[in-house]
């Protein structure tokens, strides 16, 4: 059913790291280097951005292709990525964003400011009307007749966003935000965001998960 997804977390810093960048080695490269050794990652998987025109586009940038997911980080933020559309190993992947964290946040002597947390993915189904479940998101006396309704809720510290999906012919998009405190674990953000899913493709007229 969930045909495709993507998940990021940035990490939002108080402060930027110009001082702790500078040294030599890089001590966040260093700090990570035993994660990434473990998982198999080569040092073509791992670059620095060549000739950065700003301070804004100084990164480091690694590529975790066992999960097919990535980390990025930069004077000011951390970001993490992942693309799949299985997400079996999840539960493995979470340990190892939560370690990188981790070892992120001891280099830099602080947690972050906040966390903001983005999962988008396509729903799809050779028979489900998304069309006609979505009917119910509107009045149709008031609103002009479509072939499908779209959303977006917004929270204090959440955003939900449905529309229809211009990838997948019979198909609809979903993308959760959420916003979370910078000591939030991954395990705990992973949960708020499985609920959210949960609820989004309940308004979908789906109630049970299939990727």
């Amino acid at each position: 059913m969930i045909v495709e997804s993507l998940f990021e977390l940035r990490q939002v810093q108080a402060t930027n790291w110009i001082e702790l960048w500078g040294r030599t080695p890089n001590p966040f490269l260093a700090a990570i280097l035993p994660v990434t050794e473990r998982l198999g990652v080569d040092l073509v998987d791992i670059s620095f951005i060549a000739n950065p025109a700003s301070l804004g586009e100084i990164a480091l940038n690694v590529f975790l292709k066992r999960f097919r997911a990535a980390l990025k980080v930069t004077l000011s933020s951390v970001t993490f990525l992942a693309e799949n559309r299985n997400w079996d190993d999840a539960p493995r992947l979470l340990e190892v964003f939560q370690d990188l964290a981790g070892r992120i946040q001891t280099v830099a002597g602080h947690s972050p400011k906040s966390q903001e947390c983005s999962f988008a993915f396509h729903v799809a189904a050779d028979t489900h009307d998304f069309g006609r479940a979505t009917k119910n998101f509107v009045r149709e006396d008031i609103v002009a007749s479509g072939d499908f309704y779209g959303f977006t809720r917004h929270r204090a510290d959440s955003a939900m966003t449905i529309d229809k999906s211009m990838k997948y012919s019979n198909g609809a998009f979903v993308r959760l935000q959420r916003t979370f405190g910078g000591d939030i674990p991954f395990t705990q953000i992973a949960v708020a965001l499985f609920e959210d899913e949960k609820e989004a493709l309940k308004l979908l007229g789906i109630n049970e998960i299939s990727q």
